[in-house]
């Protein structure tokens, strides 16, 4: 999910384009460098449109179907038919959820839906998306598979929140950027501790912070906001020196197995790369 501006904003995952690139991947591609999610073969383009958000391209590789959702130049999403998604901060926060037992879900930011597609698909029951593009479930029902059973809300964040009924939700995950990162008004203390209020007892709360380099504070301090609502943080982070999707969870987890096994195999390697890390003041964390 992105707000309207400069539309400069960093990738939300890291990927290798193959030669020859797609149309308006060329500047995505030099945005970004990857290990193991790589996207083989040639392209066709399905869409391009217009957008609040700058121009939208969607993708479909011609060697094993999946589908690649662009938003002026940037990654939102990457999907194979099946529903997974072949980015591999999605798979590591799935099987946080799946872990945690969760039944109903919150995602803060939509893009093509893959989480929530790939979340129903796993039996989770009650699953709404808030998306502040009004362009992003057209894309998402038309070119993602987004589950019929997913509920999808157009607003921002921070105003849904703020009309929720408190202690309902399993889980939250807040996925969300504007050109510059997460935006301020959804990265305040008042903002995270009004997410913790909507959580029931032992809910999860997971922040997706792509950080620019390895010395960026920002999951650091997202961390410390998510912990000072009183709920148990940590950081999971591949450790990789460029920029990287590090997320920040809030919560009381089991032991989380990664890879689960039922993933992409080409993201297997990256996620026996993460770990869970303890960095700032106030922040728990293991290993």
């Amino acid at each position: 999910m992105r707000w309207p501006g400069d539309h400069s904003a960093l990738p939300l995952r890291r990927a290798v384009l193959p030669e020859p690139l797609p149309e308006g991947a060329a500047e995505a591609a030099r945005l970004v460098l990857g290990r193991s999610s790589t996207m083989p073969g040639r392209w066709r383009l399905l869409e391009f449109r217009p957008s609040l958000f700058g121009a939208i391209r969607i993708f479909e590789s011609l060697s094993d179907g999946s589908r690649l959702y662009l938003e002026d130049g940037a990654f939102q999403s990457h999907a194979r038919p099946d529903g997974h998604s072949r980015f591999t901060y999605i798979a590591a926060i799935r099987a946080i959820l799946l872990a945690a037992g969760t039944q109903r879900l919150a995602v803060l930011g939509g893009a093509g839906g893959t989480l929530a597609t790939l979340m129903a698909r796993s039996g989770v029951g009650d699953i709404e998306i808030v998306e502040v593009n009004p362009d992003a479930e057209d894309i998402a029902r038309r070119y993602f598979w987004l589950s019929p059973q997913v509920r999808w809300t157009l607003q921002d964040a921070a105003e849904w929140a703020e009309e929720q009924d408190g202690g309902r939700l399993d889980a939250i995950v807040l996925d969300a950027f504007d050109n510059y990162g997460t935006p301020p008004h959804l990265s305040t203390p008042a903002f995270f501790h009004r997410l913790a209020t909507l959580l029931a007892p032992g809910g999860t709360l997971i922040v997706n912070a792509v950080v620019p380099h390895q010395t960026d504070p920002l999951a650091e301090e997202i961390g410390e906001r998510i912990a000072a609502t009183g709920l148990r943080t940590q950081l999971l982070d591949g450790g990789e020196p460029g920029e990287r999707n590090v997320l920040v969870v809030g919560g009381d987890l089991p032991t989380i197995r990664l890879p689960r096994g039922d993933e992409p195999s080409e993201l297997w390697p990256e996620l026996r790369g993460l770990r869970w890390r303890r960095q700032a003041k106030g922040i728990c964390g293991e290993g």
